[in-house]
């Protein structure tokens, strides 16, 4: 089994991913950061994932951070769109740099109903769709 370092290179060098991209979809382990599908059990899975900026673009300075990048499905980076989940009083830097993980969780948490709303309508128009 290849370590951390490994599959980040071999993305880089093989498939050429750039350091950020790399990072993203090993510490995600090839699921959605936020409904937690994995990506990979099907190539279309694969093929419509996505790099999200987990706080939005609106912070310059994180764009171009690698800690505010996540490997999340097409749906959830969709459903996320611009959301913004620090509070007034936080520096986005040190909570990129310092609590990242809460920051995902926060996201989680705003998402999760509009997840499982959306999961509903797929259900209820696949049954139309199926005639059943």
């Amino acid at each position: 089994m290849m370590d951390r370092e490994e599959r980040i290179h071999k993305l880089k060098n093989e498939y050429g991913f750039n350091e950020g991209t790399a990072l993203a979809y090993i510490e995600s382990e090839g699921r959605c950061t936020y409904c937690g599908d994995d990506m990979f059990t099907f190539r279309q899975g694969y093929s419509s994932s996505q790099i999200d900026h987990l706080l939005p673009k609106k912070y310059k300075e994180l764009e171009w951070n690698i800690r505010n990048w996540v490997f999340c499905c097409s749906s959830c980076n969709a459903i996320k769109h611009d959301l913004d989940v620090l509070k007034a009083n936080e520096n986005p830097v040190e909570k990129i740099e310092n609590n990242r993980n809460e920051l995902i969780e926060r996201v989680k948490e705003q998402l999760s109903e509009k997840i499982n709303k959306r999961e509903i309508e797929y259900n209820n128009i696949k049954r139309i769709v199926q005639g059943k």
